[in-house]
């Protein structure tokens, strides 16, 4: 039987406050690596150093699961469970994100309608991009 290694982290109750952690966005949405690397970047944008950072890490595996959707290669399939899904709007709230990546993660749940996808992964990617130049204004 599988034993998980000690980890920390999470039990010391360093979790920001949260009601929804990523982990569990994450996994309630069920979604791919590159998604869930996009949902877990912006959890933690400015929590462990500079947030544009993070942002542009967010950008790279948004712009690179659109790529691939583009070329029709290994698309990344996912499948929510209506009954149990965590409302992205309660994830924004908990998180207090802005606007631009409130609108990246609905935009990212949303994209389980297929016929949709292009579109909306385009606009999350478009939402995040305008939080990383606002970020990139406040540095300058």
């Amino acid at each position: 039987m599988y034993k998980s290694p000690s980890i920390n982290y999470y039990s010391k109750g360093d979790t920001y406050g949260r009601t929804h952690q990523p982990i569990r966005v994450i996994e309630n949405w069920l979604l791919c690596h590159h998604l869930a690397c996009v949902v877990k970047y912006i959890a933690r944008a400015g929590r462990n150093g500079p947030m544009l950072d993070d942002l542009k890490k967010a950008e790279w595996y948004l712009a690179r699961e659109l790529a691939r959707y583009h070329k029709k290669f290994n698309k990344c399939h996912f499948a929510l469970i209506e009954t149990t899904s965590i409302n992205p709007a309660d994830v924004v709230n908990d998180w207090e994100l802005s606007s631009h990546l409130g609108e990246t993660l609905k935009a990212i749940k949303a994209a389980k309608n297929q016929s949709l996808k292009k579109q909306l992964l385009k606009k999350a990617l478009h939402h995040l991009r305008a939080e990383i130049s606002i970020q990139e204004g406040e540095i300058s």
